[in-house]
């Protein structure tokens, strides 16, 4: 009985795909590399921010825009969603932009909580004060302490809420945008300034206004007085566009980093591909040397 020969290996027949543990497809390599889960997700984070700063932009422009309750309207509602986008995107970012974007958040609340909070106890202090024996006098300085007190309480919690607004995108500025965040702030404080010192001499008046409504008729005429001081204050209002283009701009500058790719920075170095999901790519040659 003869013996058996070495076995001879099989030759594919033309045009069939090479044996191998990766069995090659139509239009793919053997090796396809395509994101990983942690960088689709990431690009998703990304999108989320971008669109959020682009909506904030619009939200700047328009919502500044004094007598038009509806665009005024419109404007906030922008700048709500574009916040809530930022704030949904801000994982890809790094720890600066996350710790930022808390930050902002607690700041506006606390700007807002100052607000309410402290002209409620402004109004209540000024009432406990108030009494039916009080002369004409008395009662137009109650009443121009209650609206001063008012106004500062506002103002301080409006301070405080423009941080917010300078560090929601600051880690995301090169030093020319962090520089129009600050301008931005530098001139709501202005504003704010400006209303204090142009609305105190209208109020003052207006206490004694009503002070003298109080004492002689018993009633106020509301609608007038409140026509009066937003007719004496209407050109602040105009000036609030200056820190809004500002703001706007900064925006702007946020999403061309976004958009041309400068932040956040690949998860790997330039030319390295990302290996498949679920496969491991590769083992380089052995060198026999």
């Amino acid at each position: 009985m003869a013996a058996a020969g070495p076995a001879t290996p099989a030759v594919p027949p033309a045009g069939a795909p090479p044996a191998g543990p990766y069995p090659a497809y139509p239009g793919y390599s053997p090796y396809a590399y395509g994101p990983s889960p942690l960088e689709a997700e990431r690009r998703k984070h990304i999108n989320w921010t971008k669109t959020g700063i682009l909506i904030l932009l619009v939200g700047s422009l328009i919502g500044w825009i004094p007598r038009v309750p509806l665009i005024g309207l419109l404007g906030g509602l922008l700048t709500l969603v574009g916040a809530i986008l930022v704030i949904l995107g801000r994982k890809a970012f790094g720890k600066t932009h996350r710790r930022n974007v808390v930050l902002s958040i607690v700041l506006f609340f606390v700007g807002l909580a100052i607000i309410i909070v402290g002209a409620i106890l402004a109004v209540f202090a000024a009432a406990g004060g108030l009494s039916s024996s009080m002369t004409e006098a008395e009662l137009t300085v109650a009443l121009q302490n209650a609206f001063r007190n008012v106004l500062i309480v506002a103002t301080v919690g409006a301070l405080v809420s423009g941080l917010a607004s300078v560090f929601f995108t600051y880690a995301l500025q090169k030093r020319e945008g962090q520089i129009v965040l600050w301008a931005a702030y530098a001139a709501t404080i202005g504003i704010e300034v400006a209303v204090i010192i142009v609305a105190l001499p209208i109020l003052n008046a207006a206490a004694a206004t009503i002070a003298h409504e109080i004492v002689t008729n018993g009633t106020v005429n509301s609608v007038e007085i409140s026509n009066a001081i937003s007719g004496a204050t209407s050109g602040l209002d105009l000036l609030r566009v200056i820190p809004s283009l500002l703001y706007a701009a900064a925006n702007y500058l946020a999403w061309s980093r976004i958009n041309r790719g400068e932040t956040p920075p690949p998860l790997t170095p330039p030319g390295m591909p990302t290996p498949p999901m679920g496969a491991s790519p590769p083992a380089p040659p052995i060198n026999p040397m």
